[in-house]
């Protein structure tokens, strides 16, 4: 068209209320802090105007009495707020639209003045113009406006199709992406509707437009099954529509699952308009047709219509009503009927998307589904090569990657290229680091060392790096960066290369200084380049006996440092593995739409602030780091007093508040904070802190009575005694032992079992007989294997009870004075119960809430407290025996907690006390237990996959150690 006949559009930003109160105070040399902290009491809600005067309005939703009271009693708010309002709304800057160009028949000086930008051609596109009118009055004189919109997103389809052609010889382009059921690609086995399946699933992450918690929610609640499912909820996923979201879903299983069309129109004559979209309207483009088909407009006169709804004309819009309403009144539909429409029409049309714009974006979310869901580890990789200079985004896709089982491996000097690249690995493909992804690292350095390996093969060592590349072209810092990405561990160590870089740098610079001259170096070759038939001996790096180690946990922060990203390790991925669950949410997928609601957050205090407000009330500012972004946290008064000895820098908790969403950031008010997430009963039901009681003492000797029996929910039935059956020998015992029931004595705590079959005894025989006794649930019980072999003791006892007969190996504990323990044999391992989560070896003196601990010796997702465990090393243990192991002593036990909620309860009720003929020497006794605090509320976690009624057995048991009883 020529460049005399193009140009952008001009817009004017208008200070809105924050700007004004933060431009005022910048002006009156007001404390920035307490500008931002008046700034911020003015709520920024996404898609509406909020005026200062809106928050002294009494009735109005954004009214505020702090505000108010605050601006009552501090004169210098007063004077900050009354100065704003004056400015508010006021133009402040002059800008470009984003996308809007005008192109004209003629020269558009002829039509309206233009500007030249003080910037230039930069940021336009290359057009060094802009109309000085907006775009209202540019479209109201006639002009052709056109919005151009610019997508990374096409560049991201553009690599990966080139990523897959490289790959598997499969030419994908725009044109040929698969987007709706029924297309067939170049690749026919690849069918679309994995896309949809996928996107059913929530799996979203790096989707074009859904990859957002609100959208992700939105397509598992939908399960979409067609290209026009998607454009609708892309233009349902806005203010106004989205409460017609559940109704469009309704209506859509019905038809698409059930096969039934529940849809009721006002009229007949909507179904055409309507019948895409289930009777509701979503698009502009329907608002037209429904004007013409049921009132005679002309397509362009209806459109009219749209414009003064969303533009709130009330004149115009009353104008149209009436004609509206004249229009299908001749037309034969009633008056009640027209009513309900236009306010359909008056609601939708100020939300409305065009359907055209909505399509375009529903067909590269699509595809770039198509891609993730067949291609996945091209398509992950080519999002993080596009999006490589952004760090959030560089830290969400590399998590998303993981989750998918793609591996990420760190950037390295001789398999690296400029950006993102695949590699086959043994058992799966892996992404690797790009070199230019690195911070500090430009693409000019990189190309530097990229031309010298394509030309002479990959570098022998750190000395032919430096002899091959004139190292002062990288430059310093760019090399420091990349020693702590990683990129030369193949030549030595981070501390090594550091230690060194100085002498590196400079070695590289004299040798290609000499080469420049002409000069040949001793071993055969100028400036000892690439040509060298001789080796040089490097003395560039120090042993590493001669250099300071730095600490593995600073090693972490460079490589992050370095790549915006943990590769290598994330100091969070053991610990949140635990605690993740509890979160409904995760730093990635906050947004906007979270504004007001509540979140549950698992990570780590990356920093803290302490602040004292002006009432002298200590708060404090802080910000959460999880595996995928930062989000700041605010501690008002009353929360930080009730948090702050649990909040440090380096603290992994779960944190709970609610949303705040501004204009430019999003942050967490905080309600409270969890560290100890040991004992929840679900991650629904996050309870509030329980601290232990008081240290329970010794009670005296003629004070101390035991509780009293638990009161059974059925009859129980007593365990029948057996006649005694004769002992293995115990090389321990010189003499038989025979017991006695009628023989009185202190009672005797002794733990019993049931082998599955006879073990070879060894040593004198021993004679036992088991008394009767009160019925005791079975308990079944994990022991650890005592240290060194012993001589096993045999009892048999039936019991009675109504559930299923116990497992091989069980104990039962009764209360009284100690006897002493003995160790029996095991036959075989207990059986083992998955994801069962276990404490710590627990001391009976001592009763109190396990605690969650993040230490070392972990194992992938889990970490040891003592217990090594067949499952997925759930609530700290760990899994399948990797991590750093306390062994138990022997007076120690391990529990498996079942999840019931259990009240207070009764102690087991001690058996009768059986005396042993010769026993060995009785050790000191243990110290006595007062009884429980009543009325203490104990919860712990059942496997779902394990026997109800043992698992209700082993929580009775459990509630009765917790809670001080034997």
């Amino acid at each position: 068209y020529g460049a005399d006949k193009v140009a952008q559009i001009i817009t004017f930003g208008k200070m809105k209320a924050r700007a004004a109160v933060r431009d005022v105070g910048r002006a009156m040399d007001i404390p920035l802090e307490r500008v931002d902290q008046i700034a911020r009491m003015i709520p920024a809600v996404a898609g509406k105007k909020i005026y200062i005067s809106n928050l002294f309005e009494e009735g109005h939703e954004f009214h505020s009495r702090e505000f108010v009271e605050s601006y009552n009693k501090d004169p210098q708010m007063r004077e900050l707020i009354d100065m704003a309002q004056q400015l508010e709304g006021v133009s402040r800057h002059a800008s470009s639209h984003a996308a809007g160009v005008i192109i004209s028949d003629k020269p558009l000086v002829e039509y309206c003045p233009l500007n030249r930008p003080t910037s230039g051609s930069e940021g336009l596109g290359g057009l060094d113009r802009v109309t000085q009118w907006p775009m209202e009055i540019v479209e109201s004189i006639g002009l052709l406006k056109v919005d151009f919109l610019g997508l990374s997103t096409l560049t991201v389809l553009r690599t990966a199709a080139r990523l897959i052609e490289e790959r598997y010889g499969i030419v994908y382009e725009m044109d040929n992406i698969p987007y709706d059921m029924g297309h067939v690609g170049p690749d026919p086995s690849k069918a679309p509707d994995k896309l949809f399946d996928m996107l059913a699933e929530g799996n979203v992450g790096g989707v074009f437009q859904v990859e957002g918690a609100g959208m992700r929610r939105l397509m598992m609640e939908m399960q979409p099954r067609r290209f026009d499912h998607i454009v609708a909820a892309i233009s349902l996923y806005r203010p106004g529509p989205m409460e017609n979201i559940p109704l469009y879903i309704e209506r859509m299983h019905s038809e698409i699952f059930k096969g039934k069309d529940i849809v009721q129109y006002h009229t007949p004559k909507l179904e055409t308009a309507l019948k895409d979209t289930y009777g509701i309207i979503v698009y502009q483009e329907q608002i037209i047709r429904i004007a013409t088909d049921l009132a005679g407009y002309e397509p362009g006169e209806a459109d009219m219509i749209r414009k003064a709804v969303a533009k709130k004309k009330e004149a115009l819009m009353e104008e149209h009503r009436v004609k509206f309403t004249d229009g299908a009144l001749s037309r034969g539909e009633s008056e009640e009927v027209i009513n309900a429409i236009w306010d359909d029409i008056k609601f939708f049309a100020r939300y409305g998307f065009p359907k055209g714009h909505a399509a375009s974006y529903g067909r590269i979310t699509c595809q770039t589904a198509f891609l993730k869901a067949h291609y996945p580890v091209e398509y992950m990789a080519a999002l993080l090569s596009v999006e490589r200079e952004k760090t959030e985004k560089v830290r969400k896709y590399v998590a998303e990657a993981k989750n998918l089982n793609i591996g990420i491996e760190p950037p390295d000097i001789n398999l690296s290229g400029l950006s993102f690249t695949i590699e086959d690995a043994q058992d799966r493909p892996v992404i690797r680091f790009g070199i230019a992804a690195i911070k500090n690292v430009g693409e000019a350095a990189v190309n530097t060392i990229l031309v010298e390996r394509e030309a002479n093969g990959p570098f022998k060592s750190l000395q032919d790096l430096a002899d091959r590349v004139d190292l002062r072209k990288v430059g310093k810092r760019a090399l420091e960066f990349m020693i702590k990405g990683q990129v030369f561990r193949r030549w030595g160590t981070v501390a090594q290369m550091l230690d060194g870089l100085d002498r590196i740098v400079a070695d590289s610079g004299k040798t290609h200084e000499a080469a420049s001259i002409g000069q040949m170096s001793l071993f055969g070759a100028l400036g000892g380049g690439g040509g060298s038939n001789m080796k040089r001996t490097s003395t560039l790096l120090r042993p590493t006996g001669e250099v300071a180690e730095i600490e593995h946990k600073k090693l972490l922060e460079w490589e992050k440092e370095a790549l915006s990203v943990h590769v290598s390790e994330h100091p969070l991925e053991r610990p949140l593995a635990k605690i993740g669950p509890y979160a409904n949410t995760t730093i990635g997928d906050l947004d906007a739409n979270w504004n007001g609601k509540q979140v549950r957050l698992a990570g780590m205090i990356a920093s803290l602030r302490p602040y004292t407000t002006k009432k002298g009330d200590p708060m404090a500012f802080a910000a959460l780091e999880d595996l995928e972004g930062q989000v700041d946290l605010v501690f008002f008064p009353r929360t930080w007093q009730a948090t702050r000895e649990l909040v440090a820098v380096d603290q992994v908790m779960l944190v709970i508040g609610t949303v705040q969403a501004s204009e430019d950031r999003l942050t967490i008010l905080v309600d409270t904070v969890r560290t100890n997430l040991d004992v929840v009963s679900s991650m629904d039901s996050i309870l509030e802190p329980m601290l232990p009681g008081p240290g329970i003492e010794e009670p005296e000797e003629e004070t101390w009575t035991p509780p009293p029996p638990a009161v059974p929910r059925r009859p129980a039935v007593p365990v029948q005694a057996k006649q005694p059956v004769a002992k293995p020998e115990v090389s321990s015992q010189p003499a038989a032992a025979s017991v006695s029931q009628s023989t009185p004595a202190a009672p005797v705590r002794q733990r019993i079992s049931v082998p599955p079959e006879p073990v070879e005894p060894a040593g004198p025989p021993v004679s036992v007989s088991q008394p009767a006794a009160p019925a005791t649930p079975p308990i079944r019980r994990r022991i650890s294997t005592p240290p060194e072999p012993v001589a096993p003791v045999e009892a048999t006892a039936s019991v009675g009870d109504a559930g299923p007969p116990p497992p091989p190996n069980f104990d039962e504990e009764f209360g009284g004075a100690p006897a002493p323990v003995q160790r029996v044999a095991r036959p075989a391992a207990p059986p083992a119960f998955e994801d069962e989560p276990e404490p710590a070896g627990r001391k009976l003196a001592e009763p109190r809430l396990a605690e969650s601990r993040y230490e070392n010796g972990t194992n992938g997702n889990g970490h040891s407290n003592g217990v090594k465990h067949n499952g997925n090393g759930a609530n700290g243990h760990a899994a399948n025996g990797n991590g750093s192991q306390h062994q138990e002593s022997p007076a120690e036990s391990q529990v498996s907690l079942p999840v019931a909620e259990v009240e207070q309860v009764a102690p087991v009720v001690s058996q009768t006390p059986v005396p042993v003929e010769n026993p060995a020497p009785t050790p000191p006794p243990l110290p006595k237990v007062a009884p429980p605090r009543q009325g203490r509320t104990i919860r712990v976690q059942l496997n779902p996959l394990g026997d109800w009624q043992d698992s209700c057995r082993q929580a009775l048991h459990v509630a009765a150690q917790f809670t001080g009883n034997d």
